[in-house]
């Protein structure tokens, strides 16, 4: 569907497949515990397969097997959390609905789900409904960003509590969660200061696809695979888009 060679796409899979492990291992992650419900399990990473399952039921059961009615429901609630796992149930679900494939999309739902983690902000953290109206472009903010040496040296000293994240997911991951949990205030205080230049959605959408491709060609680490992550994000957010409805 992208043009990639077929060979190497085979070679690729064949690499990786013995990789990965079977759910029949993971007997306890396929079921809900008598009284647990979907909605407790949010960000918790675990019951992956009950909560896919959770998506199955509902797609048939509320939306009628239209999966663009399941994704313009659920996605808002998912939303705010999307940063975690490095974007993959974002992208997951994004391309799932570019390809129409049902499985691929409620995989995606139930991996933003399972990995959901969100931006925690203090009381004193600056309004998000004024977000869009800064004054500077998004990539001279990304600079600032960048350069923030204090920011970047806490962190890297908070990510290291993370010990078992870090051996099993690699640094990438443990310093998000460092940064989402432990420096929102900061982070709003960067996003405040964007200046959007569209205020139709769609022009938006589009608009975060071309930043994450500048950033992701500009920068330093040439190829960066997580850098291609926030691409392909990008990307998926704006199929996403397509299938919400008013304010979303």
């Amino acid at each position: 569907r992208l043009g990639a060679d077929v060979y190497r796409v085979k070679k690729f899979l064949n690499w990786y497949e013995p990789k990965l492990d079977t759910k029949e291992l993971y007997p306890k992650e396929h079921v809900l515990e008598a009284g647990e419900t979907p909605e407790e399990l949010l960000g918790k990473r675990r019951k992956y397969y009950a909560i896919l399952k959770h998506y199955e039921d509902k797609l048939q059961s509320e939306f009628g097997g239209s999966l663009s009615k399941l994704v313009g429901a659920e996605f808002p609630k998912l939303s705010l959390g999307m940063a975690g796992s490095a974007l993959h149930g974002l992208i997951h679900c994004g391309y799932g609905l570019s390809a129409e494939n049902t499985r691929l999309t409620l995989e995606g739902l139930a991996y933003l789900h399972h990995s959901y983690m969100p931006l925690t902000l203090s009381k004193k953290a600056p309004s998000m409904e004024i977000f869009g109206r800064g004054n500077m472009e998004i990539l001279d903010v990304l600079e600032m960003f960048r350069q923030d040496v204090e920011l970047y040296s806490q962190m890297a000293v908070e990510f290291r509590d993370e010990e078992a994240l870090v051996r099993t997911h690699g640094y990438f991951q443990p310093r998000v969660a460092a940064l989402l949990v432990n420096h929102g205030d900061k982070l709003a205080e960067y996003v405040q200061q964007i200046k959007l230049p569209h205020s139709d959605p769609n022009q938006l959408f589009k608009w975060l696809v071309d930043c994450a491709l500048i950033v992701y060609f500009i920068a330093e680490n040439k190829n960066d695979f997580f850098l291609l992550h926030g691409v392909t994000g990008a990307w998926s957010l704006l199929n996403i888009s397509h299938h919400l409805q008013g304010d979303c």
